[in-house]
């Protein structure tokens, strides 16, 4: 199946993420938040594999059958979409709080009226951090959030219209329905925000400053 090649190639860039952050920063938590990016990308395509090579025969020019393709949708919205945001979001929030001469994190706690950094909204946090220029593009993190809670809480059905961000394979997300998603704009939403990860994180450490 096509998604993957898009996988394979998802993982090739991890590889590159990591080997540049281990060369531009000497922090272990930040490069080892890449790669658990990459195992999650990895366990998604060889578990996909094993499902593949167990359920459709090598000569078959056919799908898996719908129960197969629901079994691997899981894995690639759990394992590797919501599992890789998640992973983001810890490491960005530990990350803030480990450097705070960015003065991100006393401003959302002054803000919000919060002792505690672990309960800031993560959406708080990525629009404070694209009000400083660390952040690009806003839209992709707001919906990418909002599809990561309704998979994870509320059984992949939507709360809210939005409209997918530009992509190759675009999401559908409508209030009362099941998100529409395809094995690979779920490679493609989150290898795009693994490559924003990466663009924060460097500007975060005055690389790209």
């Amino acid at each position: 199946m096509v998604y993957r090649d898009y996988l394979k190639s998802y993982c090739e860039l991890l590889e590159s993420h990591i080997l540049n952050i281990k060369n531009i920063q000497k922090d272990y938590d930040i490069s080892h938040s890449f790669e658990i990016l990459q195992n999650r990308a990895c366990v998604t395509l060889e578990v996909s594999e094993l499902f593949l090579t167990r359920f459709v025969p090598p000569d078959s020019t056919k799908k898996p059958d719908i129960q197969i393709q629901q079994r691997l949708k899981y894995i690639f919205k759990d394992t590797l979409f919501v599992g890789t945001l998640s992973t983001v979001e810890f490491y960005l929030r530990t990350f803030l709080e480990r450097y705070r001469e960015t003065s991100i994190i006393e401003t959302l706690l002054l803000r919000e009226r919060r002792k505690n950094p672990r309960y800031i909204k993560f959406s708080s946090i990525i629009k404070e951090l694209h009000a400083c220029g660390k952040i690009d593009n806003l839209y992709l993190w707001e919906f990418s959030n909002q599809l990561r809670n309704d998979i994870a809480h509320n059984d992949s059905i939507g709360l809210e219209d939005m409209e997918s961000p530009p992509m190759e394979f675009p999401i559908i997300m409508k209030a009362g329905e099941e998100a529409r998603v395809t094995f690979r704009s779920i490679v493609s939403i989150t290898q795009s925000i693994a490559n924003e990860y990466y663009t924060t994180i460097t500007k975060l450490i005055g690389i790209l400053d």
